[in-house]
């Protein structure tokens, strides 16, 4: 008499919402139902299924997050040898700009054990009234600066493990470690002024109480290594840290650090779900060469939604 075997096959769909996207995996099971051989002849129909379902091979899961960045500046700018004194809270930089913009997005890939990540950020600021820190110079300026930063890593998921031995308990952990490169493209323009007659750092002059412009555009390419770390929560809350280190001294990139932190919740549908997320970004670099200087600290919430397929 035929007896029925039942097979369990386990699809695991992992989603990341940011850069630094927060990680999930939930497991459907299905049941089939595959008739059993006599006795006196073992069946190898159930290895076969099994070997089916294996060669199925790892899946391919796509995150695409948009979100808002509210930054605020803190740091040192430098134009044409001007150095200012930066610092604007994302506030300060509201009251001061008359339009607001911002783009921000990541697009996260996951497969088997591999990990990948492409994320920009575009964003305008205007500080009022910036002091110069260099020596015997009394100037000022009004500063806008748009800013633009572009990341791609690849990396590998060391660890990806329950978080409990019971088998009711879904929830996991995992560890990455990558490494990437971030092109960032700065853009400074200073309406300088001064209440005397001063001699700027390029030999141009500024007559007391007039306004001279001055601008610059730069763009370089820094390496970094980071590792990422995310853990659920519950069903439905997950949580991430990311940070990395970078520059090393290559194409007048110093040394630059990034740490950022989310925690989210998640929705299930059908084939995808969605998260909603919030946390905590802060980017720091520092960059000179010739007469342009970055020496900046870019820090502020962020908020945005992952869409996971």
């Amino acid at each position: 008499m035929s007896k029925p075997i039942h097979v369990t096959a386990a699809v695991t769909a992992l989603c990341s919402p940011t850069a630094f996207a927060i990680v999930d995996a939930y497991e459907l099971s299905t049941s089939i139902s595959i008739p059993a051989q006599p006795s006196e002849a073992p069946s190898t129909e159930g290895d076969s299924a099994a070997a089916s379902i294996d060669a199925s091979g790892p899946k391919l899961e796509c995150t695409i997050a948009p979100y808002i960045w509210l930054t605020s500046f803190s740091g040192d700018l430098m134009i044409r040898g001007i150095n200012f004194d930066v610092d604007a809270s994302f506030f300060d930089i509201v009251d001061n700009t008359e339009t607001v913009l911002g783009l921000m997005g990541a697009v996260d890939l996951v497969y088997d054990k591999w990990v990948f990540q492409f994320s920009g950020a575009w964003t305008r600021a205007e500080v009022e009234r910036a002091r110069s820190l260099n020596p015997n110079l009394n100037v000022s300026g009004d500063l806008r600066v748009d800013t633009t930063w572009l990341e791609l890593f690849g990396g590998y998921r060391f660890i990806d493990q329950p978080m409990s031995d019971k088998p009711e308990d879904q929830r996991r952990w995992r560890l990455d470690g990558f490494a990437g490169g971030r092109l960032s493209i700065i853009d400074a323009e200073a309406s300088v002024s001064s209440n005397v007659f001063v001699t700027l750092p390029d030999g141009s002059t500024i007559e007391a109480g007039r306004t001279r412009r001055r601008d610059m555009s730069e763009t370089w390419l820094e390496p970094y290594v980071g590792a990422r770390f995310g853990a659920d929560l519950s069903e439905h809350w997950r949580t991430e840290i990311r940070g990395d280190v970078g520059g090393f001294g290559i194409d007048g990139s110093d040394f630059s650090w990034q740490a950022a932190a989310v925690i989210g919740y998640r929705w299930d549908f059908h084939n995808w779900s969605l998260t909603a997320f919030g946390g905590y970004r802060a980017l720091s670099q520092d960059y000179s060469n010739g007469g342009f200087g970055w020496d900046m600290i870019v820090h502020g919430p962020i908020i945005g939604v992952g869409f996971s397929f």
